[in-house]
């Protein structure tokens, strides 16, 4: 097996299998020495050794570099190596813009649900100091009429009284009821808004992380 370095002369054909080496010069590895050459920069013998060096060449050719442990299948698995890093860079960065698409997502829809939430709670503290003010004219108007049943003289008006009586603590129940009804919904809002508050503080927080994960990893890779 021979082994060149050298430089052919214009329009030549070059031969299957060499390497460009850069400056002109071509790594040509062939069964029987070729010869059609402009300037031989290095011959190699079959088993590496170097027989010929011009002055100043500092190139290897592929027999030298399979002498030194670092042939071409190195170089491939080198590249193989580098393919499966950028796999990984690659995968890497659609995580992580994909995690903070969704935690965009997220907060819109939690925010989303706040400004909701804030206004059910205004609605329903309305209702609620409504349903109160009812359930204090009702208290007031079952007092009455107990302390007019209190006062009934002979057994019709003891009779019609009581009636009174019995419709007032109907109508006070009833707004008493719709107060407490008024008041477990404005609790629950409340609640709902106090969770989605914490969600959102909690997810901002998460995306904050993660941009910052995201910058520190395009700034090492040089990702703009």
């Amino acid at each position: 097996m021979s082994n060149i370095l050298a430089t052919l002369h214009q329009w030549s054909n070059i031969p299957p299998g060499s390497v460009y080496r850069g400056d002109g010069k071509f790594d040509i590895l062939e069964p029987a020495p070729f010869t059609l050459v402009n300037v031989k920069r290095k011959d190699v013998n079959d088993d590496g050794t170097v027989a010929f060096t011009a002055a100043g060449e500092t190139v290897k050719t592929r027999l030298e570099l399979r002498k030194l442990a670092q042939a071409e299948h190195k170089a491939q698995k080198l590249k193989a190596i580098a393919l499966r890093r950028e796999e990984v860079i690659a995968a890497r960065y659609l995580d992580l813009t994909t995690r903070i698409a969704a935690l965009d997502v997220s907060i819109a829809n939690t925010q989303q649900n706040i400004a909701t939430l804030n206004a059910q709670i205004a609605t329903i503290t309305a209702d609620l100091a409504a349903s109160e003010a009812n359930l204090v004219v009702r208290a007031q108007a079952l007092a009455d009429a107990q302390a007019n049943l209190a006062a009934a003289v002979g057994q019709v008006q003891i009779d019609a009284r009581t009636a009174v009586v019995a419709t007032r603590q109907t109508q006070y129940n009833t707004a008493l009821a719709a107060r407490d009804t008024d008041q477990t919904k404005l609790t629950t809002r409340q609640g709902n808004l106090a969770t989605n508050e914490a969600t959102l503080a909690t997810r901002t927080a998460q995306r904050a992380t993660l941009q910052a994960t995201f910058a520190a990893f395009k700034l090492k890779r040089g990702i703009a």
